[in-house]
């Protein structure tokens, strides 16, 4: 009799012990409408988290695409776990770079995890194939000149002042001026010695 009365009481610490899972509930939008696989770093808030410092290795975040959409369900940590005030949190994580898709898809963000779950509701987010160069005009040059190089892209998001390009060994960029986010063009020199870009 003592042998079961033990097994019982050791349940009971173990069901005390256990951490619950709490219902979260999403906002509907993340804290970007787009986003690129290995480069965005997204954030979604919620209400309804269990008090207390929550690791981001507790929390998983899945990406499922939207009802009508054909992609692959992908899974990743988060990267932080923030409290905005109360039960109301912040969870971060990048896209992963292995979620490959060939056009846009709306997917849906929910968490999961060994102290939350999110049922019913989620967070919403467009996923861009990664960036891919479309044209570059002109292929080439002769070494020992300069010239102007304009590229353009597909999935891109150019900036003015941020935006850098290299063109590998030998060839030294001047300027880079972007037209539009998937447009821009190099001022470029390419050496004497260089025959790559010949």
């Amino acid at each position: 009799m003592l042998p079961a009365l033990r097994l019982t009481i050791t349940a009971a610490i173990c069901a005390i012990l256990a951490p619950a899972q709490t219902t979260i509930l999403l906002n509907a939008a993340a804290n970007i409408a787009v986003g690129q696989p290995g480069l965005s770093n997204v954030i979604v808030t919620g209400s309804g988290f269990p008090a207390g410092t929550i690791a981001p290795a507790q929390v998983t975040v899945v990406l499922t695409p939207a009802p009508g959409s054909v992609g692959p369900t992908v899974q990743t940590t988060a990267s932080a776990v923030t409290t905005v005030i109360g039960s109301t949190r912040r969870v971060a994580f990048q896209i992963p770079a292995s979620l490959q898709i060939t056009t846009p898809l709306p997917y849906r963000i929910t968490l999961a995890g060994s102290i939350v779950r999110t049922p019913t509701t989620f967070s919403a987010l467009t996923i861009n194939p990664a960036a891919s160069l479309t044209a570059v005009n002109p292929a080439g040059g002769s070494p020992g000149t300069s010239l102007a190089v304009t590229l353009a892209a597909a999935y891109s998001n150019f900036l003015q002042g941020v935006t850098t390009a290299s063109f590998g060994a030998g060839i030294t960029v001047n300027t880079v001026t972007v037209s539009s986010p998937t447009s821009l063009s190099v001022s470029l020199t390419i050496a004497l010695w260089n025959s790559a870009g010949s």
